[in-house]
């Protein structure tokens, strides 16, 4: 499953491109305004469309446009667009949304203030066809015992999904778990012995 981030932004600029195969190339800058930060984060946004209106999934935007916006994960290329109907002066201060398979790095830890639980994880992905790895610190409160549980029987490389609220943190990225969860393989299948389908 791709890492994907989900975003309300307000799109400052917009440019578009049409490539001999049939598809036009959207480009488009804009700002979100973040929960837990008094200035607004810059991002870029890519998306594709057909030249055959009819088979476009994304809704078309514009400048000026306020959007709730899901994409990949550092490739920016986006998977959704909900248009929202507010005025961009009123552009409400959000969570980027973080859904994302990782492995961790350590077992997880009580922080010496007691209050909090945190786990080390990283995740891979390709970028213009290079093998990326990035690091994030997961935390959630000690006492969100939907999570406790899950995380204290996490062990070093661990496969594990999760769900929560990006902060950027100067240079880090932390992770504000919301959900954390271990992933089920199904049991082997004696393929010795195939059923008949005819």
């Amino acid at each position: 499953m791709p890492n994907t981030l989900t975003a309300i932004c307000y799109i400052t600029d917009y440019q578009e491109k049409s490539t001999n195969k049939d598809l036009i190339i959207v480009k488009a800058a804009g700002v979100t305004r973040l929960r837990n930060s008094n200035t607004d984060l810059s991002v870029l946004l890519v998306a594709f469309y057909s030249t055959n209106k009819s088979d476009d999934n994304l809704a078309s935007f514009s400048t000026e446009d306020v959007l709730l916006v899901t994409e990949k994960f550092r490739i920016i290329i986006l998977s959704d667009i909900v248009y929202l109907d507010i005025d961009p002066v009123n552009l409400p201060k959000s969570t980027l949304l973080l859904n994302m398979t990782a492995v961790t790095k350590e077992a997880f830890a009580i922080n010496e203030d007691h209050a909090t639980i945190s786990l080390t994880v990283e995740t891979k992905y390709y970028l213009d066809q290079d093998n990326v790895t990035q690091e994030f610190e997961c935390h959630h409160l000690v006492f969100a015992k939907h999570l406790a549980w899950v995380s204290s029987i996490v062990k070093k490389g661990s496969t594990i999904y999760i769900s929560g609220e990006l902060l950027l943190v100067e240079d880090t990225f932390v992770v504000h778990l919301r959900n954390l969860n271990f992933f089920e393989f199904p049991k082997s299948v004696n393929m010795k012995a195939p059923a008949n389908l005819s």
